[in-house]
């Protein structure tokens, strides 16, 4: 079981997991979240590399480890849903940018399904190193922040949104978002 200092400021992961979709005018989920539309099949994040400077900022029981445990709470598109139903593999906007925060850090993205309010008090058990909207203070903000900040500087964030039909204008900001986060240009 990984062990770190259990900080308790909660901040935003992936800023634009929760807010891309909000006014974002782009394509609307209703129903459940099983048997929903093909994920579209252009992948922005195939292209993303490991960045040694970004990954050597994580944790070192991260790094050993491997894997980025992520508490994913899949709900409808663009965000995170089941194009393929329910125990298949999940997609979205959601899953490709954690994707490529996974990649940039050099570590592979373990999911498991949570609902929105059991995700917290798990990060805090550490259960999940990450959630899909929130993070402890568990020595991962900086390599995150940097690992996001790499993804939109090389314009692989712009691409998900234009993936997902979304605009960069939809991600708001938030006093919870790592500082320094740079406009998406998407």
């Amino acid at each position: 079981m990984r062990t770190r200092p259990r900080g308790t400021t909660a901040l935003a992961l992936l800023p634009a997991l929760a807010l891309t979709a909000c006014g974002s005018g782009g394509a609307t989920g209703t129903g459940p979240a099983g048997a929903q539309s093909p994920a579209p099949t252009a992948d922005p994040v195939a292209a993303v590399h490991t960045v040694d400077s970004v990954a050597a900022l994580l944790p070192a029981d991260v790094r050993r480890s491997g894997t980025l445990r992520i508490g994913s709470s899949v709900g409808s598109p663009p965000g995170a849903y089941y194009p393929n139903g329910p125990g298949k593999a999940p997609a979205g906007q959601d899953i490709d940018i954690t994707d490529a925060v996974a990649k940039v850090l050099g570590v592979k993205p373990v999911r498991q399904d949570a609902s929105f309010e059991t995700i917290l008090p798990a990060l805090g058990s550490g259960k999940y190193d990450v959630g899909d909207t929130t993070q402890k203070d568990s020595g991962l903000a900086e390599p995150l922040a940097d690992a996001l900040n790499h993804i939109i500087g090389n314009g692989t964030y712009a691409k998900v949104l234009k993936r997902w039909g979304l605009s960069g204008e939809a991600v708001t900001r938030s006093e919870t978002n790592p500082p320094g986060l740079p406009k998406t240009g998407g």
